[in-house]
């Protein structure tokens, strides 16, 4: 490559490294899709009293993740099969011992966990 042809495509590696520092997860953040990041959340729709120092806005907004996340994996999940009269805190509850008892996989997506712990609590007979 020339010189010229380099500084040619300066702009354009530099708006993808822009790019990629922008959408990429940030260094030093917290994944906020991963059980270490959700399970107080869940800990927190459970209890009814507010963690010291908790934004109630993030609170709510966390805990609203936390419950839609498990939600949604006994909606879309066709190898789930939730017991009818079961409450969600008790789907809740049940995700936040699956992975208690699984601390070496705190950094894994919550959504994953969660899926792993509603169908070893309640799976489809016959599948």
């Amino acid at each position: 490559m020339t010189l010229r042809r380099y500084d040619a495509m300066m702009p354009v590696i530099s708006a993808g490294l822009a790019l990629t520092l922008l959408t990429g997860p940030a260094w030093g953040k917290e994944d906020r899709n991963s059980a270490s990041y959700l399970l107080p959340a869940c800990r927190s729709f459970m209890s009814d009293k507010p963690a010291e120092g908790d934004n109630p806005c993030t609170r709510a907004r966390d805990e609203g993740r936390c419950s839609g996340i498990i939600d949604g994996v006994d909606e879309a999940a066709d190898d789930v099969c939730v017991r009818d009269g079961v409450t969600r805190g008790q789907m809740v509850l049940i995700v936040i011992k699956y992975i208690d008892a699984r601390p070496q996989r705190m950094h894994e997506r919550f959504a994953k966990l969660a899926y792993e712990a509603l169908k070893a609590a309640w799976p489809c007979k016959g599948k």
